[in-house]
């Protein structure tokens, strides 16, 4: 899909971590009224969205896009936030532009931003199972490709190793690192905002790589020859 800037009004959700974020910016200048919260998304959103609204002076309706986190990061928060905004979609007055980001491009822009790490580096998620959502980049381009490792090739990463504050960590640290932080009103920065975003129709949970699915074998559940007793 060909990139074009948000227009503006605009709303922001942050769902992928365990603090909830949702963000209005009015206008390219407007540095946006934002609502943090430790509860979960589907009560987080929907009181973000009012509280902001009440700060602000537009209605819902007024709102031309939102601009979402795709993950990786919390899939439970993640697929409550793209069922809100499939259902806003179909039910707004007017059309709506939808935009994603992933979240290790915004830990990565933080550290870019803040100006607090040479390059190299990279950001990196527990992905469960011994896997890592890996982010390499640079300050100057914290895009890149996002890729699932294993905790070997994890262990050979030769530079330093973030992990974005917020974000579970269940698996057993095959490497050391440093912690970073996770800022969404980081987006109030109209340029990191148009650099990091992506339109889509389609808002989804991000998935590396292609998605597997195990074979069911049936088997029995009684040996056969046995017989089944009636009471």
């Amino acid at each position: 899909m060909p990139k074009s800037p948000p227009q503006y009004p605009l709303l922001i959700l942050d769902t992928a971590s365990a603090k909830i974020s949702v963000g209005l910016r009015l206008n390219q200048s407007d540095a946006g009224i934002w609502f943090n919260s430790d509860e979960k998304a589907g009560v987080s959103i929907f009181r973000g969205i009012q509280f902001c609204l009440e700060k602000s002076p537009i209605q819902l309706e007024n709102i031309l896009s939102i601009i979402y986190c795709e993950g990786p990061g919390s899939i439970l928060g993640i697929r409550t936030a793209t069922m809100a905004l499939r259902t806003w979609i179909h039910t707004a007055a007017s059309p709506l532009s939808i935009y994603r980001y992933k979240s290790l491009s915004l830990a990565a822009a933080g550290l870019g931003f803040n100006n607090t790490e040479t390059s190299p580096f990279s950001v990196i998620l527990d992905a469960r199972r011994g896997r890592w959502h890996t982010l390499t980049t640079t300050q100057q381009d914290f895009l890149g490709e996002i890729k699932s490792i294993d905790s070997n090739q994890a262990s050979l990463i030769p530079h330093t190793i973030f992990y974005p504050k917020g974000f579970p960590l269940k698996t057993s640290l095959p490497f050391t690192y440093q912690e970073c932080d996770y800022t969404p009103s980081l987006l109030s920065n109209t340029a990191l905002l148009e650099k990091i975003v992506q339109q889509t129709i389609s808002p989804d949970v991000f998935i590396t790589g292609e998605t597997t699915y195990q074979k069911w074998t049936p088997e029995l559940t009684t040996k056969p020859g046995s017989s089944i007793k009636h009471e």
